[in-house]
């Protein structure tokens, strides 16, 4: 008869590794930086260049949303 092995409690495969620790998570507090300032400005800019192509479109050919009716042809 063949002679059977000794069989350890171990295993022959690589040991598994412990699992990381947790990180921590570090929030930050919300604060109106740069990058705040510069979305602020930008909508402004946008709503003024609406008003403004809307205000040339009214005068100029009677047109536009909000200026429309405001001016009566001169000529």
């Amino acid at each position: 008869m063949a002679k059977t092995r000794a069989r350890s409690s171990q295993s022959k495969a690589t040991p598994r590794r412990n699992a990381p620790a947790a990180a921590a998570v570090v929030e930050e507090a919300p604060s109106g930086g740069f990058e705040t300032g510069i979305a602020v400005l930008t909508a402004i800019l946008l709503v003024a260049a609406f008003f403004c192509v809307d205000y040339q479109l009214g005068q100029h050919y009677g047109e536009g949303q909000f200026f429309k009716g405001n001016y009566a042809k001169a000529k």
